[in-house]
């Protein structure tokens, strides 16, 4: 019969005191979420340290994946045909009305097509002045990821659409009371508005950027006179420096409103769940996705609405 002595018992009594330890603790588990916060600080510090963050941007021919083009050309072709149809339309509307004792079968109409180089024009400059956004927010976040901290560098870079997925899985809301659930989504929407807020920065900025050159451009006296921009005039005469303030203003203002109001759309948005997130990952990211739309449209709508009211 051996007898261990020394180091040789340590494991076993280390395996009984564990074992001892659990077994006094475990009437006290449902406790734990009463306890407070500050019980926690230890491991949640610990859990911080742990973490390794890493920021890893997409290369700048991302820009020109088959689904990013076709995104942008698709979204800007919609953009400028739907006028160029309601012209059509309202020209065609015109015409049938003079001519209402007239059938269609038996005789044309005299309806005036409007011209469609103008569409394709713009067409192309909108699409050029998207590509390069989307080109340089590649090059913000290489900067991102190589100047700043990889903490911040990762949050600048995070998909907000998964990280509400995690979200919903981790902050579900089955089995939980009212009240307990109203808790849960404040929550859920506050930190999906910071998440948003933080990860669409550098693409609003791109914006902003690209919106400031133009302006910068248009500023130059020869430029701004001797071309109509599209729903501003030719401002002739106009002090430059004025144009300039003026515009830089709202283009501050209009990128910045529409960053928050789609942020937080994206915090609402991040409490539609449809179907299982764990199952069907795509479907998930159809509320944030319509969030952050709505938002942006309603945050550009409310400055183009108090910039028309300002002018009056």
């Amino acid at each position: 019969m051996k007898v261990k002595v020394g180091l040789a018992l340590v494991p076993e009594l280390a395996q009984k005191a564990d074992a001892s330890f659990q077994f006094q603790c475990t009437p006290l588990l449902p406790l734990l979420p009463l306890l407070p916060s500050t019980v926690h600080a230890d491991k949640a510090d610990l859990s911080l340290l742990n973490k390794t963050y890493s920021a890893t941007p997409e290369p700048l021919l991302s820009v020109f994946k088959l689904r990013t083009v076709v995104t942008v050309l698709g979204r800007n072709f919609v953009g400028v045909l739907i006028p160029w149809m309601n012209e059509f339309q309202g020209n065609l509307e015109e015409s049938m009305e003079e001519n209402e004792e007239w059938h269609y079968e038996d005789q044309d109409y005299d309806v005036e097509v409007p011209p469609f180089k103008p569409v394709l024009k713009k067409f192309g400059i909108r699409s050029f002045r998207d590509f390069s956004v989307l080109f340089l927010k590649r090059i913000y976040e290489i900067l991102a990821s190589s100047v700043v901290e990889p903490r911040l560098a990762s949050k600048l870079l995070k998909d907000y659409h998964s990280s509400a997925i995690r979200k919903q899985v981790r902050f579900g809301f089955e089995g939980l009371s009212l009240v307990r659930k109203l808790q849960v989504a404040s929550s859920r929407v506050s930190r999906m508005t910071r998440t948003a807020l933080r990860s669409a920065c550098l693409g609003f900025l791109s914006e902003m950027t690209i919106n400031e050159v133009v302006i910068v451009c248009r500023t130059i006296p020869s430029v701004r006179n001797d071309r109509d921009f599209e729903g501003e005039g030719e401002y002739e005469g106009e002090d430059a420096l004025d144009y300039f303030q003026y515009h830089t203003f709202w283009n501050i203002t209009r990128v910045s409103v529409r960053l928050v109001s789609a942020s937080i759309g994206v915090g609402l948005g991040s409490l539609v769940a449809i179907g299982e997130p764990k199952l069907w990952p795509t479907a998930g990211k159809v509320g944030t996705i319509v969030g952050f739309a709505i938002g942006d449209y309603a945050g550009g709508k409310l400055v183009d609405t108090l910039r028309k009211n300002m002018e009056v």
